[in-house]
């Protein structure tokens, strides 16, 4: 939402931002109809190129609640009362502050309701011995 163009490379009109969140979701839903999702509000800003935030994040609920009436699996997170203050720079948290998400993500896991989360579907994937992802994180495969 913040009103740079080299930032905001889509616009920052909320209703438009809306509308794209919710494509995007019907599209992570349409891949992976069982998966459950949890849409963030973004959390408050001191930031002055980010006037629009406060409308975008009115709307997310809205959002989430149509796909939530056709049954999808979808939660709104609310950051509405995260602090300014635990923002080191109006848009990052501080280490606190991130301590401080984490109890509130754990929060809104616990309230997922029974039942949405379920074992995977099909076999797990194969994957070659070494992938060139594998090479730049430095991930080791342990063959149990």
């Amino acid at each position: 939402m913040d009103d740079r163009p080299s930032i905001s490379e889509e616009g920052h009109d909320p209703a438009d931002a809306a509308v794209r969140l919710g494509k995007l979701i019907d599209q992570i839903i349409k891949a992976c109809p069982d998966a459950v999702l949890l849409v963030a509000i973004p959390i408050s800003s001191c930031d002055n190129h980010k006037n629009n935030l406060p409308k975008y994040r009115a709307l997310i609920p809205g959002v989430v609640r149509k796909r939530r009436q056709d049954g999808k699996h979808v939660i709104t997170v609310d950051f509405s009362t995260f602090e300014i203050e635990d923002l080191r720079d109006c848009v990052h948290p501080t280490n606190e502050g991130y301590s401080i998400m984490g109890d509130y993500w754990y929060d809104f896991l616990t309230q997922v309701p029974k039942g949405w989360i379920k074992g995977p579907v099909g076999d797990d994937p194969e994957r070659e011995e070494e992938n060139e992802a594998d090479f730049l994180t430095g991930y080791i495969r342990l063959e149990l």
